[in-house]
């Protein structure tokens, strides 16, 4: 499951729902919501006062519980083939 995490073709209306249904952390949600907005790694580590790699981690743990989840977004649109890239 490497890769690059594409959580900025979830969206907008659709993200405070995905966070909720697959159980993401406070601090998991505001990674996912910061890189939705396209943040980078980098831009996100500032805004939210953590290390990159911090960042990295999250966005894979994000990118797990949501491929986990098997859900599918109100679009249609698989979680886990968008998010697991």
């Amino acid at each position: 499951m490497g890769g690059k995490y594409r959580f900025d073709q979830i969206p907008p209306e659709e993200r405070r729902w995905i966070a909720e249904a697959c159980g993401l952390t406070e601090e998991e949600t505001r990674v996912f919501e910061a890189r939705a907005r396209s943040d980078s790694v980098v831009q996100t580590s500032m805004r939210l006062n953590m290390s990159d790699r911090t960042v990295k981690r999250r966005s894979q743990s994000i990118a797990r519980k949501i491929a986990r989840s098997g859900h599918q977004t109100r679009t249609g649109a698989n979680f886990s083939q968008e998010c697991a890239m």
